[in-house]
């Protein structure tokens, strides 16, 4: 198996090492976040997140009495939060309009 470039040892003194890191980590948010509001742009793409973030149980309680049940809750719900918060900080309005706008057709 021939190595790729991700498996040598990451050298943090190499001024070069660091840059091509950075440069990469770079490309990948530019990615992500246009991936992010492509999704955003269409009422499909809106559903889709809509029935992601529902799945998570956001505006849900987490507690029940159940003490494991409340932890598994409230790490779906972490995600929800986080889905959230890239959302709202990449695609400006976004974020309310997927969870409250009720002139969207059904996310259900």
């Amino acid at each position: 198996m021939t190595p790729s470039p991700d498996d040598e040892i990451f050298n943090a003194a190499d001024p070069e090492a660091v840059t091509r890191k950075t440069r990469a980590a770079q490309r990948a948010e530019r990615t992500r976040i246009t991936a992010l509001a492509a999704v955003t742009a269409t009422p499909e793409g809106r559903r889709l997140l809509r029935w992601l973030i529902d799945a998570t149980g956001l505006l849900q309680p987490s507690f029940t009495g159940d003490a494991a049940h409340a932890f598994f809750a409230e790490g779906k719900r972490s995600i929800g939060l986080m889905l959230v918060k890239e959302i709202d900080t990449h695609c400006s309005g976004q974020a309310a309009r997927i969870l409250f706008d009720t002139n969207e057709e059904s996310h259900g």
